[in-house]
């Protein structure tokens, strides 16, 4: 567990903090993209360059990135991301995805094994025959994402980057409501 100070002066001292506690013996790092209770976002692409390069693999919570940041998974660089789509995508709830770097895909096994585990299909690779049908699983959020996050990237003129310019316009203004009933000072 490495402890990030807030306020929080530069995004240096985050990456200079993780990076002092990532050692011989560390064998996996999980970082938060957007941390949740603070809302800061991590410097996730140059910490996991650097513990990639260490022989690190990171794999990258972003529940809360999907929808509120221009997002290019594969830009990161990390071994596995995981990110929701109920948050800011407006995607029913469970509408969430795991996307893993081709080179870990083969590592990785869902909890519940079902149809696929047996199955091998010509086309397909053995990442998606034991992912895509996990028995019971109501897919519907899942189906869902697409239309939720073309819904929400077509109510504005601007798409998707007008969309996050607008809602972060919003979460500035509450911030300052809330300073100034509180009497804090502002940030």
């Amino acid at each position: 567990m490495v402890e990030i100070p807030f306020p929080i002066d530069a995004p240096g001292t985050v990456v200079d903090r993780v990076l002092s506690h990532a050692g011989e013996r560390t064998a996996f790092a999980l970082l938060d993209h957007v941390t949740s209770p603070t809302a800061l976002v991590l410097p996730v692409e140059t910490i996991t360059t650097e513990l990639e390069s260490r022989g690190i693999p990171v794999m990258i919570d972003g529940a809360h990135a999907p929808g509120m940041l221009e997002l290019d998974i594969e830009a990161l660089g990390a071994s596995w991301y995981t990110g929701n789509g109920h948050k800011w995508i407006c995607a029913p709830r469970g509408a969430g995805f795991l996307w893993a770097r081709p080179d870990r895909r083969d590592g990785l096994r869902p909890l519940v094994v079902s149809h696929g585990f047996n199955l091998t299909r010509e086309g397909r690779s053995r990442y998606h025959d034991i992912f895509d049908w996990t028995g019971t699983d109501d897919p519907t959020p899942f189906l869902s994402f697409p239309a939720a996050i073309d819904t929400i990237g077509s109510m504005l003129d601007g798409g998707w980057p007008e969309v996050r310019r607008r809602n972060r316009e919003m979460v500035l203004q509450g911030r300052g409501v809330l300073t100034d009933r509180l009497g804090l000072p502002a940030q």
